[in-house]
């Protein structure tokens, strides 16, 4: 039983192969879990040949409870070369610092209520409706995979319980 007002939300998780030219090539996983005022995203990535760039990647965003980004930290592997990437949102205005090959660039700009951004390790195509939702390469690729929750859309009120 939850008091009134006060709203729980089970771990949503997944896991899908990732493919290129037809054959397999890496793995994906992610969580949602619900995290103080919002919900935290954690993932990881892997691709290896017959990719042409193999390469690691973790993520963990947050997000607010009406899904407005508030941070997002990145770590990119490829080969020898590591890139880790902080960007934060503090009401208005977002800040970046990015670590790659022993430099730092740090940035910030604004960051209205009426942004969006958009981060994925595969971006799903709008166009596409329904439950679910085809999964998408860069660069025109054919669908490699297929999701039963949107990648960047907080999870609707059904899976709220």
């Amino acid at each position: 039983m939850t008091a009134l007002g006060e709203v729980r939300m089970r771990v949503l998780a997944g896991r899908y192969e990732l493919f290129h030219l037809g054959r397999a090539c890496g793995v994906e996983q992610w969580r949602i879990e619900p995290l103080g005022d919002g919900y935290v995203i954690t993932g990881d990535q892997e691709l290896v040949a017959p990719h042409p760039i193999p390469n690691r990647q973790e993520y963990r965003a947050t997000v607010d409870r009406s899904g407005r980004l508030t941070g997002l930290e990145i770590r990119w592997n490829v080969g020898m070369r590591a890139l880790h990437a902080t960007h934060r949102a503090n009401d208005d205005m977002w800040r970046v610092r990015i670590e790659y090959g022993g430099e730092v660039k740090e940035q910030e700009g604004d960051y209205p209520s009426g942004c969006e951004v958009e981060y994925g390790t595969r971006v799903v195509q709008k166009r596409d409706g329904g439950s679910v939702y085809p999964v998408y390469g860069g660069g025109g690729a054919p669908q490699s995979a297929q999701l039963s929750v949107m990648s960047r859309q907080v999870p609707p009120a059904s899976l709220l319980a």
